[in-house]
């Protein structure tokens, strides 16, 4: 109830949480039109009359409709602005709406020298209506987003596709309609980043073949039939139940699965983080060490250390590897850190742990006091045939420390 006797909305920006952007300067309108896409819808209004503000409800519900696909903005002749972007455009009369088609980063044929807010390719001032604008809105817009596979070899395809885009899953409407209807194409430019969507009507052997497939049953009086498919999901089909096939039925289920979806990604995102500190943390730690850094390190280890040694001077591709091999470890949770050492400290390592050494590994155990080592050429083969190698050989910590 946007009008009320004693309170009176003037424009949209008093309305809480409106939908319908209020345009009060050229700056506000020229980023309501950079940053919404191919196509606007803009009312010019006079918020001084009743008339208009009767048109609040029917605009907020447009905008509503239209989320995702157009955006809906307003302007009222009121105001000195108002009365010049009226001009501008050429308005006859209020209240009217302008159907304007504007520039984008990847598309600037609608961008000229004379018109740099939008060219109009329609004007409506008479029988306003939500389904009438909202049509032809979609009547500028061509089927870019939806498929028509018509066989099982198309529809493979289309999944295989799937997999490369990165999007979560198809929207399969099965329908007795062979044309897109407005509903479907709505969700196509408003899901276009999340689902791909493929349109099949039931007179085909393909539509046949995925019910029976997906154990799908027949809808009464053939209505419609919708579901998201994703072949490389445990369930990879997800039947949409609801009693309305409508905008706002349909954008709640899909916003449903892409917020799953988004918990999902935003897991994968934190495991992957988690896993680039730890190569993080194992490359530094992959640096050459002297005998008297071990003291710290030891104390600070949280699983195996694990050492190359061998003469830097003339071996420098051998730091390389221990670097590939720290980064290689980086799912080993027994794995705390790997370091390399000069083949000139191999008298004091004999001194610490009782090992005589040149070139080889050691892998020692801070909380067990125990290590084990092997003679061998820095590789990443040999140290494959290390890693395996158990630790039975104890070290005296009194002497490290």
């Amino acid at each position: 109830d946007y009008f009320k006797p004693g309170r009176r909305w003037l424009t949209f920006k008093n309305i809480p949480d409106g939908n319908v952007v209020q345009i009060d300067t050229w700056a506000e309108i020229q980023e309501f039109m950079r940053n919404h896409g191919k196509q606007c819808v803009l009312l010019f209004y006079d918020d001084r009359t009743r008339n208009s503000h009767q048109l609040f409800p029917l605009f907020e519900g447009l905008a509503i409709t239209l989320d995702g696909v157009a955006k809906v903005g307003a302007v009222s002749v009121s105001t000195a602005f108002g009365q010049n972007i009226a001009n501008f455009y050429g308005v006859r009369k209020v209240p009217s709406v302008f159907l304007l088609r504007v520039s984008s980063e990847s598309d600037s044929r609608y961008e000229t020298k004379h018109t740099p807010f939008g060219v109009c390719v329609q004007e409506y001032f008479d029988g306003l209506s939500i389904e009438g604008i909202n049509k032809a809105v979609l009547l500028n817009f061509s089927n870019d987003y939806i498929d028509f596979p018509a066989c099982d070899r198309e529809f493979h395809i289309i999944e295989e596709r799937l997999a490369q885009s990165g999007k979560s899953s198809i929207v399969v409407l099965l329908t007795r309609k062979k044309n897109t209807t407005d509903l479907f194409k709505t969700l196509s430019y408003k899901y276009a980043t999340h689902f791909l969507f493929v349109q099949i009507p039931y007179s085909t052997d393909l539509a046949s073949q995925l019910m029976e497939e997906f154990d799908l049953s027949k809808p009464k009086d053939w209505g419609p039939l919708v579901f998201l498919h994703n072949p490389r999901a445990d369930a990879s089909v997800v039947l949409y139940n609801g009693t309305k096939l409508d905008v706002p039925s349909l954008s709640s289920f899909f916003d449903q699965h892409t917020q799953s979806e988004g918990a999902v990604t935003q897991a994968q995102d934190c495991a992957i983080a988690e896993l680039l500190q730890q190569v993080d943390r194992r490359c530094r730690a992959s640096s050459a060490i002297e005998p008297r850094d071990f003291p710290a390190l030891l104390s600070s280890a949280k699983g195996r250390i694990v050492i190359g040694v061998f003469d830097i001077p003339n071996e420098e591709s051998k730091a390389l590897i221990m670097r590939d091999i720290a980064c290689s470890l980086t799912t080993k949770d027994s794995i705390y850190s790997v370091a390399w050492m000069e083949s000139i400290h191999a008298p004091e390592l004999e001194k610490l742990f009782g090992i005589n050494l040149k070139e080889g590994f050691i892998a020692l155990d801070a909380a067990t006091s125990v290590l084990a080592f092997e003679a061998t050429e820095i590789s990443r083969a040999s140290f494959q045939q290390f890693e395996g190698k158990h630790l039975g050989q104890t070290f005296d910590r009194s002497r490290i420390s």
